[in-house]
């Protein structure tokens, strides 16, 4: 299990990087779902979902590596921290997982539509 320190430290950089990458007029549409620090500070290993078709979402994970050094200069500006970690990101395929097991559901037939779960 992670210290707390090191907790506060992911969600600090997931809120900090979320915050900049919404914020820039870029030309993907980027979420950041996860961000994992390293013990040591060396790295954070940050998970972004994009919205778009394959190729679409390819272009901007490659953009967002290429922008990492950029990105990471832009947040020591605004968190301060001892030391800043490298950026490295990554796609999260999570969403993916979900809309191909809500397909494959929905082709053996089990009704996959949202309800209220809860009795009154």
């Amino acid at each position: 299990m992670k210290p707390n320190r090191l907790l506060r430290v992911d969600e600090l950089l997931k809120r900090e990087l979320g915050a900049l990458l919404t914020s820039g007029s870029g030309e993907y549409m980027v979420t950041v779902t996860e961000v994992r620090v390293s013990r040591d500070l060396s790295y954070a290993d940050v998970w972004v979902s994009i919205l778009g078709e394959p190729e679409v979402r390819t272009a901007g994970l490659s953009k967002l590596k290429s922008e990492a050094w950029r990105l990471r200069h832009t947040l020591a500006g605004r968190v301060y921290l001892r030391k800043m970690p490298l950026l490295r990101f990554f796609f999260d395929e999570t969403l993916d997982r979900a809309e191909r097991i809500d397909r494959a559901l929905k082709a053996s037939g089990i009704q996959t539509d949202e309800q209220d779960y809860h009795t009154e």
